[in-house]
């Protein structure tokens, strides 16, 4: 699965600290069978359009 601007998405509620755009938080994924995954996830645009320094 990839999880690409436009493509699927993960909402993060109840952080505590400011995240900017281009910042990396560390998240980790529980999976049933799979078990745990711990990731650097790179914040993105926060809802903003994409390329609003294009006319």
């Amino acid at each position: 699965m990839s999880l690409r601007p436009g493509t699927h998405q993960i909402t993060l509620i109840g952080l505590h600290a400011k995240v900017e755009p281009g910042s990396f938080i560390p998240v980790t994924f529980i999976f049933e069978r799979a078990g745990r995954l711990s990731a650097d996830i790179r914040v993105e645009n926060l809802g903003e359009p994409e390329h609003k320094d294009h006319i």
